[in-house]
């Protein structure tokens, strides 16, 4: 009778006893701070302060991994921000090098009497044709002080040679609307040079009575047969 109720009683102990497994799963209840589960190995007749303990030990190389995963995390973000830092500093000299180049050889081919220069210059002045409106007077000087300054005595145009030769070859688009000349690329060397460029009008009645007066009256004549 003794034998079964040892029996009975050490079934019901190893039942309720949280010693009695192999391994105690933690999910975290035992101390603050732990987000995963750990198995912290236990041998029969341990008591809860040998348990504890264990369980504290668990924590503690919990808490080292994860420390440790925290300094190589930090570590290879401060690698990171000092190989931008140094590439942005070799950029910035790389930058400053271009800049100081780009200038050195933008006065070398842009100075002062250079031929681009002055080319570029007269179709910025020019390229609405001549300012002869009532309220271009400004305009106006700044197209002729502009010839008289880089036209020589000899320059050749489609009417002519000399600076007024420039102007009278400018004239004529005055009887037309909505004038603009678009400078599209300059092809040559130092000493002769070709511009390519664009024009864009509007042709009106004025343009057709003071350009094209005898295809205007043409024009006029037939209409008045057809009307008769």
């Amino acid at each position: 009778m003794n034998r079964i109720n040892e029996i009975t009683n050490r079934k019901q102990w190893d039942d309720t006893n949280p010693a009695s497994p192999k391994r105690i799963r933690r999910t975290g209840g035992f101390g603050h701070g732990i987000g995963q589960s750990t198995n912290v190995p236990l041998k029969r007749g341990m008591d809860h302060v040998e348990i504890l303990e264990l369980i504290r030990l668990g924590q503690d190389i919990h808490r080292q991994k994860c420390r440790e995963n925290q300094r190589r995390f930090r570590k290879k973000q401060n690698d990171w921000i000092a190989d931008m830092e140094k590439i942005n500093e070799q950029l910035r000299v790389e930058v400053n090098t271009l800049t100081k180049r780009h200038q050195t050889v933008t006065s070398k081919i842009l100075g002062e009497n250079n031929i681009w220069v002055v080319v570029t210059q007269f179709f910025r002045l020019f390229r609405h044709g001549l300012a002869l409106g009532p309220n271009q007077t400004t305009d106006f000087n700044q197209q002729m002080d502009f010839i008289e300054e880089s036209m020589t005595p000899d320059v050749a145009t489609n009417v002519g040679f000399g600076p007024e030769s420039m102007i009278s070859s400018w004239r004529f688009l005055q009887w037309f609307d909505d004038v603009y000349v678009e400078l599209e690329g300059l092809r040559g060397g130092d000493t002769v040079l070709t511009a390519i460029t664009k024009t864009n009008a509007t042709i009106t009645t004025e343009t057709l009575r003071n350009l094209f007066p005898r295809e205007l009256n043409s024009e006029q004549g037939s209409c008045s047969a057809i009307a008769d």
